[in-house]
């Protein structure tokens, strides 16, 4: 789920902060070698730093600020010239929040442990590359080693794109767009200087529509930009319109062009436009035969998106702690998600009856026909599988291909789902610290057990937050930090580089870290992820009402993560003063009339546990069970098989055997 949970703050051990900007499923995908870094995509992206690493130019305004907070603590005149505003995107969280992000000095500090200022992320020193070695996108087989031991090669880092949850210290579907190459471009350039049960509604239920009008397409940098024209409520469609913003990068075979293949990298709340802008490159065998599509869903980014908070009362928001245990952290907790859900009435009361997930299916099968495709082709992460099912749902016969990558289950209940994720990132964060136990480049654990430390610091942080120019690492963005680098295993240096920075005084990565899950940019402001998570999953699953039934589920979160459990006990509490009562129903989806569709689950997902995957294969009749084993969340971008598979599929319409397992 872009895809995010509704959380506040995780917590270390004995508690954790309450961040609102935690993670959530969908943002989320992959642990892909990119490959070097040409000058020229350098150059588009807008940085030219010691360490070469691509980026959009939003990405590195942000870091540069931030690292000139991080060099110049105490200047509180920094200034934060806005920039141009582009949608983000991250696949796969359900709701959650908060967030902040250092920038660096050139040649301050040595780079990351495994990073060498001057050299490629995947390739060899200075840039070089022989003329064997091909770009990964052309040799799919190879991957480098994620973190340790191997050759040259095998020690670059890698990197992957995923979607993200929404609050802070709150768990979310986030998809392929938090991974490790954002989270490299955050700490490069820091460190290189420096409810009920019931049947999903059919499409019969909704009047017929007029066809949309064919997209106008506009050039906007490399790729091409439009607006699809959809009603706002379809049950009455005559009562207004709203933009869907799209975007595409024609296939690169006219020839053999085979259509359009739509994407979602999840959140909910992530941006398909800002996605495709990331991460068109890292899926150029699809490109070839299809256009790759994106686009903003209702009440997102650019599509009329959603507002609650300013920035200054996001930062409130995010920062408050989320391990309520005294009276007055509970009722400022209670009367933030109060205020939190007014704003969100007052600034936003046009569009937020209708965001939930069934109109973004409905919104597809336009985009659909404005494209031309006869039928639907698409791929879709973390959250993105939950609008996949629901498309398939009300669109059997519409459908060409869906390739549904790490699977949001609709029979699962706001309180179960959020257990279940708990779950998965508690184990993802073992992992983690088993690792850093066993491996001597692990820096954070050289002076100390990593998970004691980890836990400490937590506590030491809810009563004692640490500055950072003229913010604060509260324990709820902290949790929020750790939180974001486990939705991908190639990401686990960069947490492993910004604890130990925070060790020895520095909290400006880890609170950079939370920033990024969060969407907080250097000026202040912040994109919707947090507001349009909360929007669509308040719609799509009930939650109770009475603060009671939260004070009693502490004690089974707790046992479920005991290091984020607590901080997620109250994460949905917004949704219970939602101003627009639920309409969305859990409980089995099916598809009679659809073609194969492809499922695909990762073992050792966080976001999307791989049950979830399982629970979908038995309700659709016909689909087909791609298993990954490993840690992380999402597959596409994490695995050369998976990757392979999917786009075999899309493009030839050949799922693979049921039950064919990739080994990461």
């Amino acid at each position: 789920m872009r895809d995010r949970l509704t959380h506040r703050g995780e917590d270390g051990g004995t508690g954790g902060a309450r961040s609102r900007g935690g993670a959530r499923a969908g943002r989320d995908c992959r642990n892909r070698n990119l490959g070097p870094v040409r000058q020229g995509l350098d150059k588009e992206a807008g940085f030219d730093g010691c360490c070469s690493l691509r980026r959009d130019r939003r990405s590195v305004h942000r870091l540069r600020l931030a690292e000139k907070s991080a060099h110049h603590p105490h200047d509180e005149t920094v200034s934060h010239p806005r920039v141009e505003r582009r949608p983000r995107q991250r696949p796969g969280r359900e709701q959650g929040r908060g967030r902040d992000a250092p920038l660096r000095t050139p040649g301050k500090a040595p780079p990351p442990q495994g990073v060498e200022c001057g050299a490629r992320a995947d390739g060899p020193p200075g840039n070089a590359r022989g003329p064997n070695d091909l770009h990964p996108l052309q040799q799919k087989g190879s991957r480098s080693n994620r973190r340790g031991a191997g050759s040259a090669a095998d020690k670059q880092l890698t990197f992957r794109r995923f979607s993200r949850p929404t609050h802070p210290a709150r768990l979310r579907f986030v998809g392929p767009r938090i991974t490790a190459l954002a989270i490299a471009a955050i700490l490069v350039l820091t460190a290189c200087t420096f409810g009920s049960t019931a049947q999903h509604p059919k499409s019969s239920t909704s009047p017929a529509l007029p066809s949309p009008k064919k997209v106008a397409w506009t050039a906007c940098g490399a790729f091409q930009c439009g607006t699809v024209t959809v009603p706002l409520d379809y049950t009455h469609p005559q009562n207004g319109t709203i933009g869907i913003a799209v975007i595409r990068k024609p296939a690169t075979d006219v020839g053999d062009r085979i259509g359009s293949v739509l994407t979602n990298p999840g959140g909910p709340g992530a941006s398909g436009v800002q996605f495709l802008r990331d991460n068109a490159s890292a899926m150029a065998a699809l490109n070839v035969r299809f256009d790759l599509v994106g686009f903003d869903p209702r009440g997102i980014g650019e599509s009329s998106p959603v507002r609650c908070l300013d920035g200054s009362q996001e930062d409130k928001f995010n920062a408050l702690d989320s391990v309520l245990d005294d009276p007055a952290e509970k009722q400022a907790a209670i009367q933030a998600d109060k205020d939190f859900a007014a704003g969100c009435q007052a600034r936003s009361a046009k569009v937020l009856p209708f965001l939930d997930t069934p109109s973004v299916a409905r919104d597809m099968d336009m985009i659909r026909a404005a494209l031309g495709d006869d039928k639907l082709t698409y791929l879709g992460f973390s959250y993105g599988t939950f609008i996949g099912e629901h498309y398939a749902h009300l669109f059997p016969t519409h459908v060409r291909a869906l390739s549904l990558d790490g699977v949001l289950d609709p029979t699962v209940s706001a309180n179960d789902l959020l257990l279940a994720q708990l779950v998965g990132f508690e184990k993802n964060l073992q992992a983690f610290l088993a690792d850093c136990r066993g491996r001597a480049s692990c820096t954070y654990g050289r002076s100390g057990d990593p998970g004691t430390k980890l836990n400490t610091l937590m506590q030491r942080l809810d009563s004692s937050p640490m500055p950072v120019g003229n913010r604060a690492l509260t324990r709820a963005l902290g949790i929020t930090g750790v939180l974001v680098a486990l939705y991908d295993e190639s990401s686990w240096p960069y947490l492993d580089r910004a604890l130990t920075l925070v060790d020895q005084g520095n909290a400006s990565v880890l609170l950079a870290l939370a920033d990024l899950y969060l969407g907080r940019n250097a000026d202040g402001t912040y994109s919707n992820e947090t507001e349009a998570n909360y929007a669509v999953n308040c719609l799509d699953r009930a939650v109770p009402p009475d603060i009671a039934t939260y004070d009693q589920v502490g004690a089974a979160y707790a046992k479920a993560s005991p290091f984020f459990g607590l901080a997620e006990q109250y994460s949905n509490l917004p949704c219970a003063y939602w101003p627009v009562k639920a309409t969305g129903e859990v409980g089995p989806i099916t598809a009679d009339g659809a073609p194969p569709i492809l499922l695909v689950g990762g073992t050792n997902d966080p976001a999307t546990p791989y049950a979830w995957a399982q629970s979908v294969h038995h309700q659709l009749a016909g689909s087909v069970l791609l298993t990954r084993n490993g840690n992380g969340h999402v597959s596409y971008f994490a695995s050369s098989c998976a990757e392979t598979i999917e786009d075999s599929y899309l493009i030839n319409l050949k799922p693979p055997a049921d039950g064919y397992t990739c080994s990461s």
